[in-house]
């Protein structure tokens, strides 16, 4: 019977069939379809969602440790400096070097800030690239941030005056400089940054000795932010660069009492396992991505096994005659395809859509 109804071509009969069904139960399937688009956007939005969360949380986590940088080498020499700064191992480098950290003018006991050299890479890093005016080149220029200068009752104008009174190994110094740029105040910030140029630095390398371990002066200090070329095991590879570099650090067991020892650490933006490490927030997680597989495919489960229960005495038909479950089976699917080839794709673009605006917002 089943040769005598399919023949030798029972595939296109199956799909003539389908279509049959297909376009019979047209408000059944925009129902249908309907369920898998706001499916698909739940999908969607929730996973793009997360992970722009993920990026934010992560961006956030570069701001709050001081910009960029997968690991940080603190308080430590030129000559430490020169020595680490040639290894293969380091992708980008950005050098700073403390001024001072005693700014004694009126209006900075309220909003704390730091007067310091910073290099291009050290700019980009800590993202103080001004967005008005440019980087101080001349030894009077100098650039800040807006609450800084709000802080000194300095308009933020390209060509205004800044005078700052500053301690430099327990003297104190008047410098007059000129602003010749400026950027908006991170929010997540809690202390300012003033930032002088190199012809400034190098004009004063007098005073500006490093003096650290006798006196633990910040002035003169020299810190070091670290791009590595791998991206794996960031620790791993801070440990191979002040092995090879004959410096040790804390977590290499080293002591503060040897003459090549650095305080260095991973950046906490770049340390890794933070989710692994916490295993309530990780089996949350889980369970909240499985209940949102487990609701979707129920949803769509339903109206498919509404659709199949509508026309189960028009299947019954079908095997009455000689069809198989097998066929039955394919000629289900084959509008479930269908039903999903249009669906999704809406779906899709609705939901990314709907996450790229939340995320603009």
């Amino acid at each position: 019977m089943n040769d005598i109804l399919f023949g030798n071509n029972n595939g296109a009969v199956i799909k003539k069939l389908s279509g049959s069904y297909f376009k019979a139960s047209k408000s059944r399937n925009i129902i249908a379809i309907i369920a898998i688009v706001l499916t698909t956007i739940l999908f969607t939005t929730i996973f793009t969602l997360g992970s722009g969360l993920m990026d934010t949380v992560h961006d956030q986590n570069i701001r709050k440790a001081g910009g960029e940088g997968q690991a940080a080498l603190n308080y430590i020499s030129n000559e430490v400096y020169n020595d680490l700064a040639g290894s293969p191992l380091i992708d980008r480098i950005a050098y700073t070097k403390a001024v001072s950290y005693r700014l004694k003018n009126p209006g900075l006991e309220r909003w704390r800030s730091d007067l310091w050299y910073m290099d291009d890479t050290a700019l980009e890093f800590a993202r103080y690239p001004p967005t008005t005016g440019h980087r101080p080149e001349a030894e009077n220029e100098i650039i800040a941030d807006t609450k800084t200068l709000d802080a000194l009752s300095v308009p933020a104008q390209i060509g205004e005056t800044v005078s700052l009174t500053y301690e430099v190994k327990g003297k104190s110094y008047i410098t007059d400089f000129t602003l010749c740029g400026f950027w908006e105040t991170d929010s997540l910030n809690n202390s300012g940054r003033l930032i002088v140029s190199k012809a400034f630095v190098d004009a004063h390398s007098d005073i500006l000795t490093y003096t650290y371990p006798v006196d633990n002066d910040y002035s003169g200090v020299v810190s070091a932010y670290v791009m590595f070329s791998g991206t794996d095991d960031i620790e791993a590879q801070l440990h191979q660069l002040l092995s090879e570099t004959s410096y040790t650090c804390d977590t290499m067991g080293g002591s503060k009492e040897d003459s090549n020892y650095v305080i260095a650490r991973v950046s906490p933006a770049y340390q890794s396992g933070t989710l692994m490490d916490n295993p309530a927030m990780l089996i949350s997680s889980i369970i909240g991505v499985a209940l949102i597989i487990v609701t979707g495919y129920l949803i769509i489960y339903n109206i498919f096994q509404i659709s199949v229960i509508q026309d189960i005495q028009s299947y019954g038909q079908l095997k009455t005659l000689g069809t198989t479950k097998r066929q039955i089976k394919r000629l289900i699917n084959r509008q479930a395809l269908w039903l999903s080839l249009v669906g999704i794709p809406i779906g899709l673009l609705v939901g990314f859509s709907l996450a790229g605006l939340w995320c603009l917002s």
